[in-house]
């Protein structure tokens, strides 16, 4: 996997920052037969209707922040509202929101923080999971539309790969964890 190659390198290059492994592996994916039976669930998935219809609440609008936690994620727009994010057992919710409450909650982690290592299990490959790159990228781009899958929620930006938020197990702690990656 691409992905994954890419992210070793970064580990070489990184070497000198200390950085958290967290053990994961994924939850189990429902398999479908043929191409065209994943297409159709997906299509049918009970959460397709609101990724379609909150893209239009969020009008075009840029990016201005993020800040994280192992468990949620909440992205802020120029216009005011928040994205938020969330593990919901072993699947990904999501709720816009307006700046009614902090936009984070607890110890969270903002741009600047140092990536974490996700150790899948049980091959115990390593990729680096670097949330601060992924939103400095996105600072001052504008959002484009949102997609959902049984993997999980995927967040697309005008010129940006894919933001892929995806509910997995954290082995260490025994619970869901957001695991945040790109993709095309």
């Amino acid at each position: 996997m691409t992905l994954g190659r890419c992210r070793r390198k970064r580990i070489e290059r990184r070497s000198n920052i200390a950085m958290q492994v967290i053990p994961v592996r994924p939850y189990p994916i429902k398999g479908h037969p043929t191409a065209a039976a994943a297409i159709a669930a997906t299509q049918r998935h009970p959460l397709q209707a609101r990724a379609r219809a909150d893209p239009e609440r969020l009008g075009g609008s840029d990016i201005i922040d993020a800040t994280w936690t192992d468990e949620e994620f909440v992205i802020r727009f120029a216009h005011g509202l928040y994205l938020r994010i969330f593990v919901d057992g072993e699947s990904v919710d999501w709720r816009l929101e307006q700046a009614t409450r902090p936009w984070y909650e607890g110890v969270a982690e903002r741009v600047g923080a140092v990536p974490v290592i996700c150790r899948w299990q049980p091959d115990f490959v390593d990729v680096v999971m670097d949330r601060s790159a992924m939103v400095a990228m996105r600072r001052g781009i504008t959002f484009e539309k949102l997609f959902v899958n049984e993997l999980g929620l995927l967040v697309y930006c005008k010129g940006q790969r894919i933001w892929w938020f995806q509910s997995v197990h954290r082995i260490d702690l025994n619970k869901p964890f957001l695991l945040v990656t790109e993709g095309e």
